[in-house]
């Protein structure tokens, strides 16, 4: 099953240091990208004060799993990648490795950055009420943390970056491609440091560290406000630190890469495709939380069915959606540019959103706005960075 997947590889949002094909996985990045614009667009609506869905269970919690989709899958592709060309070559080209992250990623997320710190804020159309007046709060600090690509950090210390809010996913996917490819080149146990990292990380994501902050403080006779207020937000980073979903991705591309029979037999079943589909489809209508660890195995599941399993249930390859998964990128980070430039179009001719045709409207405009700047994100910035990375791929 393995070798059949080492061939050409046409996609081209990541790096890929030994060509493999898989399926299906520009449809998984749209949908992930299309769930994140859909819950933001109500939100924004929100802010302009417009009649909006935010508060609705399902949209309240689809951007988030949007962002738990696209960390599984970014887990589950580094990773076989990394073991692709462990095997291929005996060791890893960190060095090269990096290149290829940087030249993908961070052209388009700086570029998001200046235009949300230095330019959009001085143009009264970007204006989002309430929202766009917390940039000058601790703004230094804001543009310090964003330059050194903590975002995630960012979002934790400080309130929220108008237009650049969402890269906060980007900074712990850069701290994961920091780490794993050492950690991958160093140990043969893949298995027991994916499960290990999933430990910790849920372990101080559940408050065990805050609250041994907590403890400390009472043991010291510490008084200082400050303190507990280091206890909450370390507890809020390794929450926001979804590594355990990356490295739950990384669980399915060792399953697969070593070709695990025994559990891929009964992962690619009729029984327990339908069985993932309907909880996944339960759990939002239904809004029962549960954890994003939890998601993230149901979403491998759903990755490893779409990308090798030949009796999947469907299929998402499709000319549409194959495109809106290679610019998904783009749609990412420069949704919220669309939504609001959508929101102010229709506010021009509309004085709100006063029944579902109006909103039908709404979301065909932002949509489309998405759409086109995605597409010439991808096509005038994106792909000429990403041509760079041949120079740091190995044959």
């Amino acid at each position: 099953m393995v070798k059949k997947l080492l061939k050409a590889n046409t996609s081209n949002s990541v790096s890929t240091p030994v060509a493999v094909f898989f399926p299906n996985l520009n449809g998984i990045r749209c949908i992930a990208s299309l769930l994140v614009l859909f819950h933001h667009m109500e939100i924004l609506k929100a802010f302009f004060g417009m009649k909006n869905f935010s508060e609705n269970i399902f949209i309240a919690r689809i951007g988030g799993l949007g962002v738990v989709l696209f960390f599984v899958l970014s887990g589950f592709l580094i990773t076989y990648l990394l073991l692709a060309e462990k095997q291929k070559h005996s060791h890893i080209a960190i060095k090269s490795f990096y290149m290829r992250r940087i030249l993908r990623i961070w052209p388009l997320y700086y570029l998001v950055v200046i235009l949300a710190f230095l330019v959009l804020p001085r143009l009264d159309f970007f204006y989002i009420p309430h929202l766009s007046d917390n940039l000058l709060t601790d703004f230094s600090l804001k543009l310090t943390l964003y330059l050194l690509i903590l975002p995630n950090v960012a979002s934790v210390v400080t309130s929220t970056v108008p237009y650049a809010g969402q890269a906060w996913s980007v900074g712990v996917e850069e701290q994961f491609y920091l780490l794993w490819p050492i950690i991958l080149s160093k140990t043969q146990h893949y298995l027991e440091v994916l499960c290990a990292i999933i430990v910790v990380i849920v372990i101080f994501s559940n408050g065990f560290i805050g609250d041994g902050f907590i403890t400390l403080g009472h043991y010291l006779h510490i008084s200082n406000p400050d303190w507990y207020t280091l206890s909450t937000i370390v507890t809020k980073f390794f929450k926001d630190l979804r590594i355990s979903c990356m490295a739950i991705g990384g669980i399915g591309a060792y399953v697969l890469f070593f070709n695990k029979e025994e559990i891929l037999k009964i992962l690619f079943s009729r029984s327990v495709q339908l069985f993932t589909y309907a909880v996944l489809v339960l759990l939002l209508l239904r809004g029962t939380p549960v954890s994003q660890e939890f998601y993230a195995v149901l979403f491998i599941i759903f990755i490893l069915n779409m990308a090798a399993n030949t009796n999947r249930l469907f299929s998402l390859e499709n000319p549409i959606i194959n495109y809106l998964g290679k610019i998904s990128f783009g749609l990412y980070m420069c949704h919220n540019i669309a939504i609001v430039i959508a929101i102010r179009v229709f506010l021009y001719f509309f004085s709100t959103v006063d029944n579902l045709f109006h909103h039908l409207i709404l979301t065909g405009m932002v949509f489309s706005i998405a759409i086109i700047i995605a597409a010439l994100s991808y096509h005038c910035i994106e792909i000429r960075f990403m041509k760079l990375k041949l120079y740091f791929t190995r044959s």
